[in-house]
């Protein structure tokens, strides 16, 4: 899957490592390490590539209950290494939104 990310800096970055875990309603359902280097347009939003290892169990655990609720909330947490010029520091992944299941 890929993820969209606005850049609100004025300034082009390069994102190096990131290593972060995904939930649905709270529940752990994957994670992700991703080592590859990517560019990040200034003021512009990027997509970010992500391969995930997943856990089925705790998705299926998720999936009657998101469709009583036709909602779920998706949320990663984790870290990553942003930097230019060759300076990278770390910042923390910390993302949470709620999605509509268009099933019915």
């Amino acid at each position: 899957m890929s993820i969209a990310y606005y850049n609100p800096n004025n300034f082009n970055l390069k994102l190096k490592e990131a290593d972060f875990d995904l939930f649905l309603n709270d529940v752990k359902v994957g994670h992700s390490a991703q080592d590859t280097l990517i560019y990040i347009p200034a003021k512009d939003t990027f997509y970010f590539p992500v391969k995930m290892e997943v856990d089925m169990s705790n998705v299926f655990k998720n999936a009657l209950t998101a469709l009583i609720s036709k909602e779920v909330t998706i949320k990663a947490a984790g870290k990553c290494k942003v930097g230019k010029g060759g300076v990278f520091l770390p910042f923390p992944i910390k993302c949470e939104t709620k999605q509509k299941l268009g099933i019915f």
